[in-house]
C-alpha cells in the first residue's frame, strides 16, 4: 500500500483511528494494573465499614453517602455504592472503570483541542500524551482515588461542549456544560479553580467579534452559570454538612508564601528539567529491570504506530496556538492553587501526593503537544521530527508508568499473602482475638502496603468476616503497656490490641505464635527478631 493510499485511509478514518490508539495505549500502560492492582489503605477502610451491613442496594448507597470521608463528595459515593453492589470487594470493576474515565478524558481532551484550533496533529499528540503522563501514579492504582479520574474526565468534557456553545452560540449546549461542571465540582473539587477557564477561554474567542467592553460584558453574563456550583459546593461543605454533623473538615492555611510555594512547586513537577530527570530515571529503571516479550511488542507497536499516525495525517499550515497556550499556562498555575490551602499538600512526583498533579497534567499535555508541533514546524523535516519526537517520548512515558506500577502490584501481592495466611488459620482464631503484623514493609517503595490499625485491621475484618478482630502492625506508634499494645497517633489513640488473646504473625517466614501476656509477647518478639525498639515501653 502506497504512502498516498496510507495517507487517504488514515484522513478518511482518523477519529477511527485515534480512538482506538488512545484505547491502545491504556491498555498497554494499565491492563497489568487493571488486572494486578488490588485494595490499599483508605479502599479497607471503605470496605470495613459496609461488609457488614445488610446487602440491600438501599442499605450500601446510605452507608456509602453517609461515610465522612465520602459525603464530601457526594456523586461519587452512589457510583461506588452501585460497584460494590454487583461486585463486592473484587477490585477487577473498580479499577477497570478507572481506566474507562481515563479514556473518556483523553478522547475528550482530543475533542476539546479540535473545538480549540481545528489541529487534528495537536489534539491527538496532546491526548495521547494526556494518557500517559507519569506525575500522578495513584490515581491511577487506588480505587478511592477514581473520583479524581471521573472528576476530570467531567472537567473535560464541559470544557469541551462550552467551546462548542460559545462557536455556535447554542445557549441548550452552555446550561449543559454547566450542568456537567456542576457535577465535576461535586464529585472532586480539583476543577473548583479551574472555574477561571470558562471566561478566559470565552473572551478570547469573543473579542475579535466586538469591543473589548461588550466582549468583556458578554463574558461575564454567560460565564456566571460556572460560578454557581463553585458557590453550591461552598455552601454545602461550609454550611450544609457542618449543620447535620457530618463529613470530615481539612485544614486549610492563609499563608501567601506557602500558596505560592505550592504553585511552584507544582511547576517544578509538572514539566520542568526536574519532572524529565524523575520520568528517564523511572524509564530507566524499568530497563534495567528488564522487560517481557510482551513488554517489547508494546513498546515498539506505541512508537511505530504514533509515529505513522502523525506522519501520515500532519498538514504543513500556519499554526494559531494563542487559545491553547494561554488556556493551558493559566490552567496549570491554577490547577494547584488549591493545595496551596492546604498544609498537606505540597506537589511531588513519587509519594501518596501526587494525586495534586492529576488536573495539572491537562496542561501539561498541550503545553507539551503544541511545543512539538511548534518546534517542529521550524524545522526543514518538520513530519519526521515531530513523528519521531512524540513517538520517543510516549515510549519514554510508557516505561516510566510500567516502572510507577511495580510496587502497586508487589503490595498487593503481599496483602494477598497475608489474607490467605489468616484464611488458613481462621479455625484459631476467636472473636475478640488480636493479630501483630511484624517484619512487615508499611510501604512498598513509594505504594503503602498495610500500614497501620485502619488498614491491617480493616482487611482482617473483611477476610474473617468478624467485625470484633483487633490487628495492626508494629512501627513507631504502637505503645507497650502492661496488658496491651497501644496504637498513638500523637496523642490520640487509635487502637488498642489486648495480650490475652494474641497472634505475632510475619507471614513470609509462615511464622504465627499465640501469646498471652505482655512478657510472653516480648520473648516471642525478642525469639522471632522482631525489632521493637521503634516501639514505645509505658
Amino acid at each position: 500500500m502506497s504512502y498516498i493510499r496510507i495517507h487517504e485511509f488514515i484522513e478518511k478514518h482518523f477519529f477511527i483511528i485515534a480512538f482506538f490508539f488512545f484505547l491502545a495505549l491504556e491498555l498497554f500502560c494499565f491492563w497489568n494494573s487493571i488486572r494486578g492492582d488490588g485494595f490499599y489503605p483508605d479502599d479497607w477502610i471503605i470496605f470495613d465499614r459496609i461488609h457488614f451491613i445488610d446487602p440491600s442496594f438501599q442499605s450500601i448507597i446510605k452507608a456509602f453517602v453517609f461515610d465522612d470521608r465520602l459525603v464530601i463528595r457526594p456523586i461519587m459515593p452512589m457510583i461506588l455504592a452501585t460497584l460494590y453492589f454487583f461486585f463486592r470487594e473484587n477490585p477487577f470493576p473498580y479499577h477497570l472503570m478507572n481506566s474507562v474515565f481515563e479514556l473518556m478524558s483523553a478522547w475528550c481532551i482530543f475533542r476539546l483541542v479540535l473545538a480549540t484550533s481545528s489541529e487534528k496533529t495537536i489534539a491527538f499528540i496532546a491526548a495521547s500524551i494526556f494518557i500517559l503522563y507519569p506525575t500522578h501514579d495513584f490515581t491511577h492504582h487506588s480505587m478511592v482515588l477514581n473520583i479524581v479520574s471521573l472528576g476530570i474526565t467531567l472537567f473535560v468534557f464541559s470544557l469541551w461542549q462550552f467551546v462548542e456553545a460559545i462557536q455556535t452560540k447554542n445557549n441548550k449546549q452552555l446550561y449543559f456544560s454547566a450542568l456537567v461542571y456542576f457535577l465535576g465540582v461535586f464529585v472532586y473539587e480539583g476543577s473548583l479553580p479551574l472555574v477561571i477557564i470558562y471566561p478566559l477561554i470565552h473572551f478570547m474567542f469573543s473579542k475579535k467579534q466586538n469591543n473589548w467592553k461588550n466582549t468583556l460584558l458578554t463574558t461575564l453574563q454567560q460565564s456566571i452559570l460556572f460560578f454557581l456550583p463553585v458557590l453550591a459546593l461552598l455552601v454545602y461543605r461550609k454550611y450544609l454538612l457542618p449543620a447535620f454533623h457530618i463529613g470530615w473538615n481539612y485544614a486549610m492555611v492563609f499563608n501567601p508564601m506557602h500558596f505560592f510555594n505550592v504553585i511552584l512547586q507544582g511547576l517544578k513537577v509538572s514539566i520542568s528539567p526536574y519532572a524529565f530527570a524523575v520520568f528517564i530515571s523511572l524509564a530507566y529503571d524499568c530497563l534495567r529491570h528488564g522487560l517481557s516479550i510482551g513488554q517489547w511488542i508494546m513498546l515498539f507497536s506505541t512508537f511505530i504506530l504514533s509515529a505513522a499516525i502523525i506522519y501520515c495525517s500532519y498538514k504543513s499550515e500556519k499554526i494559531v496556538l494563542k487559545v491553547i497556550i494561554v488556556t493551558s499556562i493559566i490552567g496549570l498555575i491554577f490547577s494547584y492553587t488549591i493545595f496551596g490551602l492546604s498544609p498537606e499538600h505540597m506537589p511531588d512526583i513519587i509519594n501518596s501526593i501526587n494525586r495534586v498533579n492529576a488536573f495539572g497534567s491537562i496542561f501539561s499535555s498541550l503545553l507539551l503537544a503544541v511545543a512539538i508541533v511548534w518546534l517542529s514546524s521550524k524545522l526543514r523535516q518538520a513530519r519526521i521530527v515531530m513523528a519521531l519526537a512524540t513517538a520517543a517520548l510516549l515510549s519514554l512515558f510508557l516505561l516510566a508508568n510500567w516502572e510507577f506500577s511495580k510496587p502497586w502490584n508487589v503490595s498487593w501481592s503481599a496483602q494477598k499473602l497475608v489474607r490467605r495466611f489468616i484464611k488458613s488459620k481462621a479455625n484459631e482464631i476467636r472473636s475478640g482475638d488480636s493479630i501483630v503484623l511484624a517484619n512487615w514493609p508499611r510501604f512498598v517503595r513509594w505504594c503503602p502496603a498495610l500500614d497501620g490499625v485502619w488498614d491491617f485491621q480493616a482487611l482482617l475484618h473483611v477476610t474473617l468476616d468478624d467485625p470484633s478482630i483487633r490487628g495492626t502492625t508494629i512501627s513507631e506508634r504502637v505503645v507497650i503497656t502492661n496488658d496491651a499494645l497501644i496504637e498513638k497517633v500523637g496523642s490520640k489513640t487509635v487502637g488498642r490490641l489486648p495480650f490475652k488473646r494474641m497472634f505475632i504473625l510475619i507471614p513470609a517466614q509462615g511464622v504465627w505464635v499465640f501469646v498471652d501476656s505482655k512478657e510472653k509477647f516480648i520473648a516471642a518478639a525478642r525469639q522471632l527478631n522482631v525489632d521493637l525498639t521503634m516501639c514505645r515501653l509505658n
